[in-house]
């Protein structure tokens, strides 16, 4: 298999893979996020049952929705940080490095291509260049030979007759 194949299907096993593993930490974030929902909707409502009646006893009714609308928020506030913790794992770092590395050796392969067509066209151009100059200087003289060499094509035919 030619060795750029190898590198673009190693690429796209590369982008896959962090594709996926990607996916799967997008799903947990928001696994934690649907729970960290779920416990702060059953914190508030607990907390404003219970709070409400001990803070309405001691602070009045609306300094006490304060301090309980005020510890939810803290509460809120700690799973979301929990949540934004997941980092990326060893293996997702390790697949990031195979990208990076097949990404340099097929812009190295590109660069060789881009100088090997950037060749052929130098070579192509100094052929054209060197017939240019052949039928520059000699084009006058090769019209003029023109019905010469059509009598001695003509001489040769008579001659296998």
């Amino acid at each position: 298999m030619n060795e750029t194949m190898i590198k673009l299907r190693i690429l796209m096993h590369a982008e896959y893979t962090l594709a996926r593993v990607n996916l799967r930490r997008l799903v947990n974030k928001t696994m934690l996020a649907a729970i960290a929902i779920g416990l702060v909707l059953i914190v508030v409502v607990l907390t404003n049952v219970g709070a409400h009646v001990l803070l309405t006893e001691s602070y009045g009714a609306a300094k006490g929705a304060f301090l309980l609308a005020g510890g939810n928020a803290v509460l809120a506030a700690l799973v979301v940080f929990a949540a934004r913790q997941l980092k990326p794992g060893p293996e997702e770092e390790m697949v990031q490095e195979i990208r990076q590395l097949t990404l340099a050796e097929l812009s190295a392969d590109a660069e060789g291509i881009r100088q090997n067509f950037a060749s052929i066209a130098k070579d192509v151009k100094g052929i054209q260049s060197g017939f240019s100059a052949i039928g520059g200087g000699l084009g006058a003289g090769l019209t003029s030979l023109g019905p010469l060499i059509g009598l001695l094509v003509e001489t040769l035919k008579n001659r296998r007759k």
